[in-house]
């Protein structure tokens, strides 16, 4: 499904507005995006949990709810694509889990 225009001048905002602090691509940004809908999460605050560039061994961001005691593990792309998610997922199998814990 392509992004829709609201969500793609939200993410540029997003990306003007803490690329100096964090820096990354455009792209890096769906993360802040998400956490900040989904959870009301401040990017200045959780931008620690954001993967900003590369070297990121699959996860591009990671949320913990301390309340149901569960870690969330986020992998973003920007493609429609869905064949894009392999190497990321092959990665993160790989190389990633045992980097995390």
């Amino acid at each position: 499904m392509p992004i829709r225009k609201v969500d793609q001048d939200r993410l540029d905002e997003l990306f003007l507005e803490h690329k100096a602090k964090f820096a990354g691509r455009r792209e890096d940004y769906f993360a802040a995006l998400y956490l900040k809908r989904k959870f009301d999460a401040d990017i200045a605050e959780v931008g620690h949990q954001i993967a900003f560039g590369g070297n990121d061994y699959g996860v591009d961001a990671y949320w913990i709810d301390r309340r149901a005691r569960n870690l969330y593990l986020y992998q973003f792309k920007w493609t429609e694509d869905h064949t894009q998610f392999k190497g990321s997922m092959e990665r993160l199998a790989t190389n990633g889990l045992s980097r995390i814990f």
